[in-house]
């Protein structure tokens, strides 16, 4: 019965990834390029009018500056959906990015260290993509819930065969603090764990007196073919 949910999770989470990669994709390659094509037809308008009036010329002005807005948003999104890096580059590289974007976007300080160790190895696909939606996820957690504006996510081996991500916010509370309220379990989390299982690993979320750590481990097993 177990080995049947976990196979059905697992086929269930795959066939997310694939649909927000096949979006991503689209978001990038088809509507993206439409709205650049339509910025430099803009801008070939723009050049083409002879003596346009002010509010013409403002129109258009306005104009471009929404349509590069849409660019860079549309960019975000596709990142968001699915990084493309993560597929290029590993889980090592991908983790950064994700931080120094999360940061830019949202204000919260996030300090990331991934052990050397482990920073240019890949791992089988399904384990870089739980991990990397965990610290997504649980970024987001701390935006919306972190009574501070800081975090901290570490990358590093545990027990052998094993390796952990971790992300906290910046409380200062202890880990197990007696004075730290229960953390609930709301969809995100779930799906955090969902995640974790489908790959044979544990996911341990610690209340701290004004915020929480999360803790997944998986086993590494094999790198990609």
């Amino acid at each position: 019965m177990e080995g049947g949910l976990r196979r059905f999770t697992e086929d269930v989470l795959r066939r997310e990834d694939a649909e927000r990669r096949r979006i991503a994709r689209e978001l990038h390659d088809t509507t993206g390029q439409n709205l650049i094509a339509a910025g430099f037809e803009l801008g070939a308008v723009e050049r083409g009018l002879i003596d346009p009036s002010p509010q013409v010329s403002t129109a258009l002005s306005h104009a471009r500056s929404l349509v590069d807005a849409s660019v860079s948003e549309l960019r975000t999104l596709a990142y968001v959906l699915h990084p493309a890096l993560l597929d290029e580059a590993g889980l090592g590289v991908a983790l950064p990015t994700l931080a120094e974007g999360f940061e830019k976007r949202t204000g919260v300080r996030v300090a990331i260290t991934v052990a050397e160790e482990l920073a240019a190895r890949r791992w089988l696909p399904e384990i870089e993509i739980a991990l990397y939606r965990v610290a997504q996820e649980a970024l987001t957690n701390v935006q919306r819930h972190s009574a501070t504006k800081a975090a901290r996510v570490a990358l590093q081996p545990c027990a052998p065969g094993h390796m952990e991500l971790v992300v906290e916010d910046g409380a200062d509370g202890r880990p197990g603090d007696t004075l730290a309220p229960p953390v609930v379990e709301g969809a995100g989390i779930r799906g955090m764990r969902d995640r974790i299982d489908a790959l044979g690993g544990s996911l341990v979320v610690t209340p701290r007196d004004g915020g929480f750590r999360i803790t997944a481990t998986v086993p590494t097993g094999a790198g990609p073919p």
